[in-house]
């Protein structure tokens, strides 16, 4: 089962021995309806909070490692019913540490807290995918003295109202996998556009692409689908990308990911993640993360009206 949740990378931070902490001002994330409260020495034991789309991560680096010690999700009710429905899914995760945080607007919160391990290295293990063992004494003992500040601030999570934010595709360039040039221009002169973003590498962003490609066919002439190659960068060889196309039958723009591509990707966590563009640049509606072609048309459908 492809992980649902990912990690990012935060600025390497010095550590430093264990001291009694003081509490800081809570710091709220409105679009992801979260506020949490860091202690004020957990920079100095190499503790970050990073909100992105719908993830919340308390992120552990040092010069060996980064990593995640609090890993928070939040999931629509379609997509959580989906992901939950499947009870060897909800069994697997159940059995990994997860919990629920709680539920608002439409929304469920899932975490994974690391202190919530008697045994550490199970949650390496059993949520990261990571083996803990390999890490340095050191880093053990840096890990094993940041835990209560991640326990702490674990507790210190509640709700805010979400403020959706408004977020455009801004400018970018880029080529698709034929070499021609590509700009945001590409979402104009359309009511609507539909970005899928997939890997090569990735079964099920393949697995839904026949569908994609059938559908594209069938558009509303002010709707188009457009795909963005996530692990392909604009001057790598796209060969790999061009056949997968060919024999899954995509015959609709396919673009190089960009490093100007920063407000298309910065927030795309997993793939295939599916988003909706306005003819402005706007990104409307919520994303869809995984391969759940019939809740694209859907959106589709009720956005047209």
């Amino acid at each position: 089962m492809k992980k649902m949740l990912s990690f990012i990378l935060a600025l390497v931070l010095c550590l430093t021995a264990f001291s009694a902490f003081a509490e800081s001002t809570p710091t709220q994330f409105p679009a992801l309806g979260m506020e949490i409260t860091m202690p004020e020495n957990a920079a100095d034991m190499g503790l970050d909070v990073i909100a992105k789309a719908d993830i919340l991560n308390l992120t552990f680096v040092n010069d060996e490692v980064f990593t995640a010690l609090l890993l928070i999700e939040r999931m629509n009710d379609a997509m959580y019913d989906q992901v939950f429905s499947d009870e060897a899914t909800a069994n697997v995760l159940a059995a990994t540490g997860m919990k629920t945080l709680g539920q608002q607007d439409g929304y469920t919160y899932i975490a994974f807290v690391a202190s919530d391990f008697e045994d550490v290295s199970a949650y390496f293990t059993g949520v990261l995918g990571v083996d803990y063992n390999a890490f340095s004494d050191e880093t053990k003992a840096a890990i094993d003295a940041a835990l209560p500040l991640v326990k702490a601030a674990a507790e210190s999570l509640s709700f805010i109202p979400i403020v959706p934010e408004e977020k455009t595709v801004g400018t970018f360039q880029t080529t698709d996998v034929n070499g021609s040039e590509v700009t945001e221009s590409i979402f104009s002169g359309y009511d609507l556009t539909v970005v899928n973003v997939w890997g090569t590498f990735c079964g099920p962003c393949i697995n839904e692409m026949p569908e994609l490609a059938a559908w594209a066919k069938e558009m509303p002439e002010n709707v188009q689908l457009v795909g963005i190659v996530s692990d392909v960068y604009t001057g790598d060889d796209a060969s790999t990308a061009k056949a997968i196309m060919d024999k899954t039958g995509v015959t609709f723009p396919n673009l190089l990911a960009s490093p100007t591509m920063v407000n298309l990707l910065s927030e795309v966590q997993y793939v295939p993640t599916t988003f909706f563009v306005d003819g402005e640049g706007n990104m409307v509606g919520e994303p869809v993360i995984g391969a759940y072609v019939s809740q694209y048309k859907q959106f589709v459908e009720d956005y047209l009206k």
